[in-house]
């Protein structure tokens, strides 16, 4: 029987894995989540028109983010295995398999744009009328998005990873692949994604500057559950 760390066993040998790393890893994740976030925030959200921009640029920047998230998985996989490094690395997606690295980028965006669209919508629209029959629709609305978005996004959370293991899937197999190997691990993942909110939240409570540690230690995190997802308790990576 397959015998799979827990989440403090994957954090304890996270915080292992990042000892002397932290500065390229807090550069890159800095790029990778920063500075594109950042681009958006500039472009106005007052009126219909800045909305539906700042929204059609989102979608964009999401797929640009979701390109450079393989790239920072790659980083971080190297990390974790104990090979060369480089912050580079994040660039990784645009120069290899950059059609795939796209694609599932857009499934991506898209799990995380359509279940939570009406929920947009409808608080657009309680902002402009301040009516709170919009607020109830609202707030009814991101509940159903939630139970959309939540399972699907944990299904396919793995599909990045696996595009670097598994360069000849197409990225239907690749998406096929991670919603496979995700079956009776959703809830296990989810809880170590939530298990982070606490630190998250110190984070942001120190002017942001707690996350640049928190960040790394997170993706270091993900991606030990990655590996221990793929061979249970292998040694090569502790």
């Amino acid at each position: 029987m397959n015998k799979y760390r827990s989440s403090a066993e994957l954090k304890t040998l996270a915080k292992d894995k990042l000892i002397g790393k932290y500065p390229i890893a807090i550069i890159a994740m800095v790029i990778v989540t920063g500075l594109p976030y950042l681009i958006t925030s500039l472009i106005p959200t007052e009126g219909y028109v800045w909305t539906i921009l700042s929204f059609a640029v989102s979608i964009i920047v999401s797929v640009i983010v979701g390109v450079m998230q393989i790239g920072l998985n790659f980083m971080f996989l190297n990390m974790a295995c104990d090979q060369p490094f480089s912050s580079t690395d994040i660039y990784y997606g645009f120069h290899n398999n950059p059609d795939k690295s796209v694609q599932i980028s857009i499934v991506q965006a898209a799990v995380s744009i359509i279940p939570m669209l009406p929920y947009q919508i409808f608080m657009l629209i309680y902002l402009n009328t301040h009516d709170m029959t919009w607020y109830a629709f609202t707030m009814l609305f991101m509940a159903l998005g939630l139970v959309i978005y939540v399972p699907l996004s944990l299904a396919i959370s793995q599909s990045y990873y696996l595009l670097l293991d598994f360069p000849d899937y197409s990225a239907k197999q690749i998406l096929q692949t991670s919603c496979k190997i995700m079956k009776g691990h959703m809830g296990r993942l989810f809880y170590i994604q939530a298990s982070f909110i606490p630190l998250m939240i110190l984070g942001c409570l120190s002017c942001m500057i707690g996350l640049l540690w928190v960040m790394p230690y997170m993706q270091m995190t993900l991606t030990l559950f990655f590996l221990d997802l793929m061979n249970p308790q292998k040694k090569d990576f502790e």
